[in-house]
């Protein structure tokens, strides 16, 4: 049931923008709705909190309408944010943040023993900034003595924080002739709050069984649609939804967590706060909001231990790399000093070889000189004593008279047969020579026959 309208509004004196909620004109007669009201902007007064819009002014118009005017939340709400996802699993991390942040503002509201029985995504804003605040407390309640946020471990742990009043708790109205709380108090079988999100104690109408566990099963089934992308029910119509909700028809909703992908952690939360029996589930959301908070911190742990292992495998991957890149080097530089010096030497071994095979062609050449000169000075010697034989030697047969050059030349050439027959060259050389001297006397028969 919606109570009011939401206006935005003006503060001329401090320049700021409000939000007036206005009781709607169909509910101005109806007490119990104007109760309520009332109720939700005491409520929202004072609990004082960055996650609850506070309440600057409560009033009445001139036709006993109540109005209040809060802080105005820019924002989106939590349920356009799920919407907007292609896939449950998009932005997870940031949305469990999100959750942390509404678990920590219920457990505030319940350490000042206040239920707000109606917790859904559509009631939380997101503001541009990061900021989550807890929206329409309208169906908020103070709970009595009875309620487990006043349980004796509760007192223990806020025993200093004073207990939320509104005309409810105080039995009537400061102002007369308005706010009466005559038959205020809800009624057993009263069923009030959103189906898809609603424990069975609080859809069968148990007023006496609902306490901070009811608003943990909320955050319960918030938890479950960001997980899964839907809510625990879902039906077809508001009917169907209701029926679901008041039997605790869950089988689907745990199906699709498990098969969300979700961290096995997370599914035991949400689990956890889904119990049908307020006994079994977490006693408030102080306690669910540290059992979030060490999840994530045990998340940023577990990142913080991958990510140094990350570093250490990269830094140990770099140093082995660089070790690696040295023993490259130190072998480049080895392998080239070695064809380096493999390089020198075979340059000067073919330097030796080729100085020796000078050396070995340049005595060859001396020695084939000297062999030359040698056999030159023996042809030269042995043709000498040849002449000077053929010369000195008289013929018997002409003793006493002169001999010319032409018969000397004959006998020459007569001797160069029998004398020079083992020496071809030395004959050779000769028989030119007497040739060219037959040539030179005229005697051309005689040379050509040489």
């Amino acid at each position: 049931m919606v109570m009011g309208a939401i206006l935005k509004g003006r503060d001329t004196d401090l320049g700021r923008d409000l939000a007036i909620k206005v009781l709607l004109d169909s509910h101005k007669d109806n007490p119990d709705v104007i109760q309520r009201f009332i109720e939700e902007a005491q409520i929202g007064g004072q609990l004082q909190h960055p996650g609850i819009a506070p309440v600057y002014e409560l009033g009445q118009f001139a036709d006993k309408r109540p109005f209040f005017s809060m802080k105005l939340v820019k924002g989106q709400t939590l349920a356009k944010l799920l919407d907007d996802r292609t896939d449950a699993s998009d932005g997870r991390s940031k949305f469990i943040g999100i959750f942390e942040q509404v678990c920590q503002t219920m457990a505030y509201a319940h350490s000042r023993g206040v239920i707000h029985r109606d917790l859904k995504p559509a009631n939380i804003m997101v503001g541009a900034f990061g900021e989550v605040q807890v929206m329409d407390w309208g169906l908020a309640k103070v709970l009595s003595g009875s309620g487990a946020a006043n349980e004796k471990s509760g007192q223990a742990t806020h025993k200093e924080i004073s207990i939320i009043q509104t005309i409810r708790s105080r039995g009537g109205s400061d102002t007369p002739g308005i706010f009466s709380s005559g038959g205020s108090d809800t009624q057993m079988g009263s069923v009030m709050g959103t189906p898809a999100y609603m424990p069975p104690e609080q859809a069968l109408g148990e007023t006496d069984q609902i306490d901070e566990r009811a608003d943990v099963f909320g955050l319960g089934a918030i938890l479950a649609q960001i997980l899964t992308g839907k809510p625990p029910y879902v039906g077809d119509d508001g009917a169907q939804v209701y029926r679901m909700a008041s039997r605790g028809k869950l089988e689907d909703c745990l199906a699709r967590l498990n098969g969300s992908g979700a961290d096995e952690a997370l599914i035991a939360l949400t689990r956890h706060c889904l119990q049908l029996e307020p006994k079994d589930r977490l006693r408030n959301a102080g306690e669910l909001s540290e059992e979030v908070t060490n999840y994530l911190a045990s998340v940023e742990t577990k990142l913080r231990e991958t990510e140094l292992a990350k570093v250490d495998a990269q830094a140990r991957a770099e140093e082995l790399g660089r070790r690696q890149k040295l023993a490259v080097k130190a072998g480049t530089a080895i392998a080239l000093s070695l064809l380096c010096g493999i390089g020198v030497s075979a340059w000067q071994a073919v330097r030796a070889t080729r100085a020796q095979t000078l050396a070995t062609d340049r005595l060859v050449e001396v020695a084939a000189e000297r062999d030359a000169k040698d056999q030159a000075l023996q042809n030269s010697e042995a043709i000498s004593t040849f002449l000077i034989e053929i010369f000195q030697t008289p013929d018997p047969e002409r003793d006493g008279h002169t001999i010319t050059v032409a018969e000397t030349l004959d006998k020459a050439a007569q001797k160069l047969e029998t004398n020079l027959a083992t020496q071809p060259r030395r004959r050779v050389k000769l028989q030119a020579t007497l040739g060219d001297t037959y040539y030179a006397l005229g005697l051309y028969r005689e040379a050509i026959a040489l």
